[in-house]
């Protein structure tokens, strides 16, 4: 009798040994898990919007828009529906051009790699954050700016991942701009991704502020070099507006 008690003892460790443990799982919170728990979370929330169609400014400048429905470059770089005014995003151009090359009318594509993209951003400003604050602090905001519903449009919205793309250019400049150091390379890939986020979005420009603001914040080696770099980057788009436009 005592056998068998044992060997019941003995399994029911086992089993208990094999169960999910939360309080393991979370301790320590790697950056993997931490992308992890973002990934998930974010599908669960987003998950309905994969199916929502084409609505609002979508059927303009998607739908009944020809400029997008062939790849040409040098014409979605010149003036279009994109680049008109006083606006000139050419990536969002190029991004929905080539996304109507591969899948057409089909809105579910156009969500998946949005909600992908803001997946990717969310992860990124984790890692941003967990610079400066703990693993548990820098998941926390995370998620905050994953699920906050000012965010919502740019998410849903397939007119709006313009968005997603400038954080994207922008909060990668950040993480690459934030050592003491900066190679010549590192220099260059933080200048062209500054660049690209100011294509695609105006506001795109404040990143440019925010990486020169933390160099001479924190006394950092290049901040001169970036700071060049951001203003040839500003000049460059004001020239290139006042040919196209003519002013």
């Amino acid at each position: 009798m005592c056998y068998y008690c044992s060997a019941y003892w003995n399994m029911f460790n086992i089993e208990q040994d094999s169960s999910f443990d939360f309080k393991q799982f979370f301790s320590p919170l790697t950056k993997s898990k931490a992308i992890l728990i973002i990934v998930i979370l974010g599908f669960f929330v987003y998950f309905n919007s994969l199916f929502n169609g084409f609505v609002w400014d979508d059927n303009d400048f998607i739908i009944k828009n020809p400029e997008v429905h062939q790849l040409n470059i040098v014409k979605l770089l010149s003036p279009n529906m994109f680049n008109s005014g006083p606006f000139y995003r050419p990536i969002p151009a190029i991004y929905f051009a080539t996304l109507y090359t591969l899948f057409g009318k089909q809105p579910f594509f156009y969500h998946v790699i949005q909600i992908t993209l803001h997946f990717i951003d969310t992860s990124l400003l984790y890692i941003y954050l967990s610079f400066f604050f703990s693993g548990g602090l820098s998941l926390f905001l995370a998620i905050l700016f994953l699920v906050h519903p000012i965010n919502g449009e740019s998410v849903v919205y397939i007119g709006s991942t313009q968005s997603e793309l400038y954080f994207l250019f922008g909060i990668l400049a950040l993480i690459i701009g934030h050592k003491q150091n900066l190679s010549r390379s590192k220099v260059l890939m933080v200048t062209g991704l500054l660049f690209l986020c100011s294509m695609v979005k105006e506001t795109g420009f404040l990143f440019i502020l925010l990486v020169i603001a933390y160099r001479f914040i924190f006394k950092l080696k290049k901040r001169k070099e970036v700071l060049i770099s951001g203003i040839l980057i500003g000049v460059i788009l004001c020239l290139y507006q006042s040919v196209c436009w003519g002013g």
